[in-house]
Order: structure tokens, then sequence, then C-alpha cells
């Protein structure tokens, strides 16, 4: 990680605010290491489930700056800390994931006018997960020169999810 993101991510979990949450945001989605298709996620977590915390652990720590406002990402971190006997490192783990969350619900409100700003598919679930949505469906939709994920919610309403750095870094091309 470039001493840079290095110095924005640090400032955000110290002071998780909208503004810094923002500002490392922009400078993470500008990294050429930025993939927001990436499943490394995924496969720490098939290896957590298999019982293979450190190499989970393995698996997540080299590619963490892509997944630096990932809340999933630092709860399975924290999760193979844990299982390791590290203390300090799953409550740390923690302690990001939630103020990811809570920078995820401060970035808008999830309505069409102030969608909630996110770097990967994953936030959208995390976010919706938190705040006991469930979703019937999903669909992309493009405004204004941005792209987005907009789920349709068990008993009326949507949720509006602003992916267009996501979008135009798979080149327009996009699957869940």
């Amino acid at each position: 990680m470039t001493a840079g993101l290095q110095d924005l991510f640090e400032r955000f979990v110290g002071d998780p605010s909208p503004e810094h949450f923002l500002r490392l945001r922009e400078r993470m989605v500008a990294e050429p290491t930025y993939n927001p298709a990436a499943d490394d996620v995924e496969v720490a977590g098939r290896l957590l489930a298999d019982g293979e915390a450190e190499r989970a652990r393995e698996a997540l720590v080299p590619v963490m700056t892509n997944y630096l406002l990932s809340p999933r990402a630092h709860l399975l971190l924290a999760a193979a800390c844990e299982r390791l006997g590290e203390a300090e490192g799953a409550r740390r783990g923690r302690a990001i994931a939630a103020a990811c969350v809570l920078a995820l619900l401060a970035s808008g409100d999830g309505s069409a006018e102030r969608p909630y700003l996110v770097t990967r598919v994953s936030d959208e679930h995390d976010v919706l997960d938190h705040v006991g949505a469930r979703r019937t469906r999903q669909s992309l939709r493009r405004r204004d020169g941005r792209a987005f994920d907009v789920f349709d919610l068990v008993g009326g309403g949507e949720v509006w999810f602003d992916i267009t750095e996501a979008y135009e870094r798979l080149g327009g091309a996009y699957t869940e």
C-alpha cells in the first residue's frame, strides 16, 4: 500500500467521518490495484469455513488495499485473527468493519437522490444486512452518466447504491 493511501486509511480508522471516508474512497478507487470484481474475500471466507484461519489471513492481508472500505473483508480478517488467538487483531478488524458500515450508511440515505456510495457489490449486501432490509430484486440503472444498483425491498420501497466507479473499472460490464 502506498504511503499516501496508508495515511488516508489510518485517518479514516482514527476518525471515520464522512470527509475521511470520501477522501479514502476517492483515492482507493483511483489505485491501479482497485478491482471491484476480485473474489479474495469469498476465497478467504471459504478457507475460514474450512477451519483454515491462517490461510484465510494469508489470502487477505496482501490484498487489503483493494478492500480498505469493505466491512466483510475486515470481519473475515478479524475472525481469522480471533481463531488464531490474536485478540488485538480481532478487535481492530471488528472496529474497522463497524467504521466501514457506519461510513457507508453516512454516505447517503439509499434514495435515488442520495444513494449509498460503495466500492463493491459485497458492500451493498453488508449495508442491506446491517439495516435488516430483505430484498426481492436487483437491477442496474443509469442516470446522468452514473451507474446504480437498485434493490427492490420486501414490502415495498427500494434502496439505491452508486456503483459508477466499480462499473467503469469493469469496462461497463457488470455481473453480481
